[in-house]
């Protein structure tokens, strides 16, 4: 459901939403259809944090599987492809949350956060190299000088990494 087709277009409506209003001023006119954040935003960020949390887990869990599911989840998606998936909604939720609704603490400083011990985890995972780099590409990608909030945090995630 989170990744839905209905919930991708509420996404991009709240998404075209952020834009106008980081763009300039806002309409002297509302528009009839523009999307509203959800009141509970931060409720929907979470269960996409537990839920990529749940994946990378049940990734590295099995090995310990006795049937033959050859990488897949229960929807024959393989384990990667789902991950990148939230992995992305995820990013997009977390950017048009801290642009429509922002709060003390930014959303996007909590995915990284979030994604890069994920991905200190990866290696230990027994992912293959090639899937590691590419989680590390896709991480420092979303790395500006905002983000991470504290260079702390991404110096913790690659010394981690390449130790």
């Amino acid at each position: 459901a989170l990744t839905s087709e209905q919930a991708q277009r509420a996404l991009h409506s709240l998404e075209a939403a952020a834009a106008t209003r980081s763009a300039g001023p806002p309409p002297k006119k509302r528009a009839r259809a523009l999307a509203e954040l959800p009141t509970d935003i931060d409720l929907v960020l979470q269960v996409h944090e537990r839920l990529v949390e749940a994946l990378s887990a049940s990734h590295f869990l099995s090995i310990l599987r006795t049937d033959s599911s050859d990488g897949k989840n229960r929807a024959g998606m393989p384990y990667e492809a789902l991950g990148r998936t939230l992995e992305a909604s995820l990013w997009r939720w977390a950017t048009v949350a801290d642009a429509l609704q922002p709060s003390e603490t930014s959303r996007l400083t909590q995915t990284w956060r979030l994604l890069g011990r994920l991905l200190q985890h990866m290696p230990q995972r027994g992912l293959p190299t090639p899937d590691v780099l590419g989680a590390a590409r896709r991480l420092v990608a979303r790395t500006t000088d905002e983000l991470p909030a504290e260079s702390a945090d991404l110096r913790r995630v690659f010394q981690a990494l390449f130790t």
